[in-house]
């Protein structure tokens, strides 16, 4: 699936309205991106809204690919979705929930996970096949976040900032267990440090 330039494309965030999009960065990034390389991007939040005249859709989060996704593929406009999909989570969520999810999966011409977890354990769970599936982690900007070297001398000790919503599911997917142990082990040759867990 080719992007060339000049594309009419859909982003598709259901149920937040254009100010979330513009003040959350995942959201915003991922718009900002697509408007830069020379495309006419149009936010969608609800189902209501005209997919029709699209060259491509652009879905955040599988939980509404069967509402988008299923207009999409009426429609002959090809659907690629991505964000998180959570098998924990989605175990937890009511029989109907769950089969909308599931089945809209089948509406995806690409699907794109940012978790190889979630890349290797989704497609066989669902109506995903494999060769929709790609596997693209998020990534640190090292020419914005960069952190200070441990020789600098600093006022502050060394700090590291995890943010995670505390819940069962997030600290398996966001591998907060992994991360406590790998600082555990910082921690025993840089003394001045800190790990800070918010969420």
């Amino acid at each position: 699936m080719g992007l060339d330039k000049g594309l009419s494309i859909g982003f598709c965030a259901f149920g937040v309205g254009r100010s979330v999009i513009n003040r959350t960065e995942f959201y915003k990034q991922d718009a900002e991106i697509l408007s830069s390389l020379g495309h006419d991007v149009r936010v969608i939040t609800s189902w209501s809204g005209n997919i029709s005249d699209l060259d491509l859709l652009v879905v955040w989060w599988w939980n509404y690919l069967w509402m988008w996704g299923s207009l999409a593929h009426l429609s002959g406009v090809p659907t690629i979705v991505t964000g998180v999909y959570d098998l924990q989570a989605f175990t937890q969520l009511a029989m109907g929930k769950r089969w909308l999810k599931r089945w809209g999966t089948r509406f995806g011409d690409l699907h794109v996970f940012i978790s190889q977890e979630e890349y290797q354990k989704v497609p066989e769970a669902t109506h995903i096949k494999r060769e929709t599936a790609r596997y693209r982690p998020l990534a640190v900007d090292s020419s914005v976040y960069r952190p200070a070297g441990l020789n600098v001398r600093r006022k502050e000790p060394f700090t590291i900032l995890n943010v995670c919503w505390q819940r069962r599911t997030n600290l398996h997917r966001k591998m907060v267990l992994e991360l406590l142990e790998a600082f555990a082990r910082f921690s025993t040759e840089e003394k001045d440090s800190r790990l800070i867990l918010a969420g």
